[in-house]
């Protein structure tokens, strides 16, 4: 089964993130990082691909141009879980762990589901949704402001929503 695509960035998601680290290049079969390692930089591609490896040393997704690399324990300190092996020529901006969560620290924003911040932790203040399928489609019920139906309660079978 192939990998969903994966989301790619915005030219001004990359210059915002060229502000904040530094570009640089690698070559076919270097090693961008490996599976327990304990820090390495967020990645955003400009050129190139890299390939993303699983602990067996099997092939999980390719990313290229306008795709990144960054995982959650880039943000909770964990090791890395996975290794990361340059496929063509790269060029890509590299952004320090710390700058990045300084970024994200530093965001506010208005979702479909409320406000988005993240405290210093890295950790992120969102609301959750409550979403319900009714007469066959899929409303949201919760935050109300933001509601597309009332909360059905009981609900009917799924196969009669």
């Amino acid at each position: 089964m192939a990998a969903p695509p994966s989301p790619a960035l915005s030219a001004s998601q990359l210059a915002t993130l060229a502000g904040l680290g530094e570009e640089r290049t690698a070559d076919v079969g270097d090693v961008l990082y490996r599976l327990g390692e304990a820090t390495y930089p967020f990645i955003a591609i400009r050129e190139g691909e890299v390939a993303i490896l699983d602990a067996a040393g099997n092939e999980i997704v390719r990313h290229g141009a306008s795709g990144f690399l960054g995982e959650l324990n880039l943000l909770s300190g964990q090791t890395v879980f996975v290794t990361a092996v340059v496929t063509k020529p790269l060029r890509y901006i590299a952004v320090d762990r710390d700058a990045l969560r300084q970024a994200l620290a530093s965001t506010n924003m208005r979702t479909v589901s409320g406000p988005l911040r993240f405290r210093a932790d890295g950790t992120a203040e969102i609301s959750g949704v409550f979403i319900q399928w009714q007469k066959g489609k899929q409303h949201l019920i919760w935050p109300k402001e933001n509601a597309t139906a009332l909360f059905a309660y009981p609900a009917l079978p799924f196969n009669q929503r």
